[in-house]
């Protein structure tokens, strides 16, 4: 009986032990990251219409830093040509400053900080999936533009 007893209580230690996982498996957010779409209300654009915005490029390093930098020639200008708004939205000129930023995860959740002299500045939140085999990272920020608080959106593609 006590045989049975311990060969009982080691198969259901066994058992237990070998519960299925269901959490997603943390991706590498490490690397070089190039914009392919841009929404900010009035404004939408992929990259197959404006090619520019491929020129906007985010740089994330193991150490929990990461940068912004547009990478292009001549400036990034979106507009909604169909819209009696005329919103014009600029994303990237030549030779304008990286925005230095650092970054914390949750899983595949991140949450970036531009860091300022001053400190920390503005936060935006990323998710970071997988999908058709391609790592792509989607961007939410929340911007306020002449008085006007937006959400923006960004998705992005790993290189």
């Amino acid at each position: 009986m006590i045989k049975k007893f311990i060969l009982l209580s080691v198969a259901t230690v066994v058992i237990a032990g070998c519960k299925k996982d269901n959490a997603a498996p943390l991706l590498d957010i490490t690397g070089n990251w190039k914009m392919t779409a841009f929404d900010q209300g009035n404004v939408s654009a992929t990259a197959a219409q404006y090619p520019c915005i491929e020129n906007n490029m985010l740089t994330v390093n193991a150490n929990g830093t990461a940068s912004g930098q547009y990478t292009g020639s001549t400036s990034c200008v979106l507009s909604n040509a169909g819209s009696n708004t005329g919103v014009i939205v600029t994303l990237g000129q030549p030779g304008q400053a990286s925005t230095p930023l650092n970054w914390v995860h949750n899983g595949n959740s991140f949450t970036f900080r531009q860091t300022t002299q001053a400190g920390t500045g503005q936060r935006f939140y990323a998710t970071l999936n997988k999908v058709n085999n391609q790592l792509t990272l989607h961007i939410t920020d929340t911007i306020t533009v002449g008085g006007n608080t937006m959400i923006e959106h960004e998705t992005r593609i790993k290189q």
